[in-house]
């Protein structure tokens, strides 16, 4: 009997300590995810060489050109010319894929171009040109492309 009055006492001190090893507290985690919009452009410039009037051109090495988006909301693209200037450029943009045919034609009022979900995408590039009658002269114009979240 002695030894089932001292086991008993051992026994209740071994079980408190699993309870107490047992005990948890639950804490909230939160965090507020910002809506975001990164864009890497892997080209600055387009040149299109030597132009001839009344001749309608496709940019080379179009495969030069192209955006890596990544964007945890909905985007959509925008194109315009910065400033005016005498030749129609033509634009399109296609995801994961080289572009064939054009959607815009560039003016200097922003033209929507596509919109995006959230996601990552490579999108290319393409441009057109036509060269209306004008004097000989090298011509140069800004065009802006931008990616607006929603």
């Amino acid at each position: 009997m002695k030894k089932l009055a001292l086991f008993l006492p051992i026994a209740a001190l071994l079980l408190a300590g699993v309870a107490v090893a047992q005990q948890y507290q639950e804490i909230t985690v939160t965090a507020n995810v910002q809506p975001y919009v990164s864009v890497w452009f892997s080209y600055n410039a387009v040149d299109f060489g030597e132009v001839y009037p009344n001749n309608f051109y496709p940019a080379p090495f179009p495969e030069t050109r192209y955006v890596l988006l990544e964007t945890n909301v909905y985007a959509d693209e925008y194109i315009w010319y910065a400033q005016d200037w005498p030749l129609d450029l033509y634009f399109a943009s296609e995801v994961g894929s080289i572009p064939t045919t054009y959607d815009i034609m560039v003016g200097t009022t922003p033209q929507l171009v596509s919109s995006y979900g959230s996601g990552s995408f490579t999108i290319y590039h393409q441009y057109w040109l036509y060269v209306p009658p004008l004097p000989q002269g090298v011509y140069a114009a800004r065009v802006a492309i931008e990616y607006r979240p929603l």
